[in-house]
């Protein structure tokens, strides 16, 4: 009984795994780095926003994995997008900000915002709204533009829920033809797909939904020009 006990304490297996790799490793010191950054008041605020977030969107997701979006109940089960949509817009804008502000946590507050962005999408999308283009076009365009470590983060972390985070964009950007912009994504995955499993997995959806992607396609837009166009009336409205 005693031994069964110890076996259950992770205690054991813990200090046992602190002896292997890679914490026998030497790291090389970094220049500058004594210790981390503690919490502020706009980290604990942007955490917060995004557990409420995901506390009700991620519960959809499962819901439409199960059922799709032809469920009768799926209108019923997505009215609760339609408050989180104001709650992920100021979320996208309190990163921007804080990006601006906090520079030694830009790469975080980037992911962040990637994120937000994939999922402000899935809520538009859900919603059928009529901005799901410009929400898809806008996410897609930021990992275009996002330094490579951020990008191969992002995607990493949006592996959750079957990829739903990632086709959804991509099945909408499908929709509305836009294959230029498709292509860009495929390129830039493929060039790192040997390397990451997920982002294999990524470029053989897009070839399944196009099956004749073309890759090395001309940029299509800037972020810069994309967010010029957002709609101004209404922005919380769907």
């Amino acid at each position: 009984m005693g031994a069964s006990l110890a076996n259950r304490d992770p205690s054991s297996r813990i200090a046992a795994s602190q002896k292997r790799a890679p914490y026998t490793r030497s790291w090389k010191p970094v220049q500058g780095l004594t210790h981390s950054r503690p919490d502020n008041t706009t980290d604990l605020d942007i955490r917060q926003m995004i557990c409420q977030v995901h506390a009700v969107v991620y519960p959809v997701c499962e819901f439409y994995q199960q059922y799709g979006r032809n469920h009768p109940e799926w209108k019923e089960r997505t009215d609760v997008l339609k408050d989180q949509l104001g709650v992920v817009i100021k979320l996208e804008e309190t990163l921007v900000a804080a990006i601006k502000a906090d520079q030694a946590c830009t790469r975080m507050y980037t992911m962040m915002r990637c994120e937000v962005c994939a999922t402000r999408t899935f809520i538009l999308w859900a919603l059928r709204s009529e901005q799901q283009l410009y929400a898809a076009t806008n996410f897609v365009l930021l990992l275009l533009e996002v330094p490579l470590p951020i990008m191969v983060m992002t995607t990493h972390e949006l592996t959750i829920n079957d990829y739903l985070f990632m086709r959804v964009p991509v099945d909408i950007l499908v929709a509305h033809k836009s294959t230029e912009l498709l292509a860009q994504l495929y390129d830039m995955l493929m060039a790192h797909a040997k390397s990451f499993y997920w982002m294999r997995h990524f470029c053989q959806y897009i070839r399944q939904r196009v099956p004749n992607v073309a890759p090395h396609a001309p940029p299509t837009a800037t972020l810069t020009e994309i967010d010029c166009t957002e709609p101004q009336v209404g922005r919380a409205h769907v």
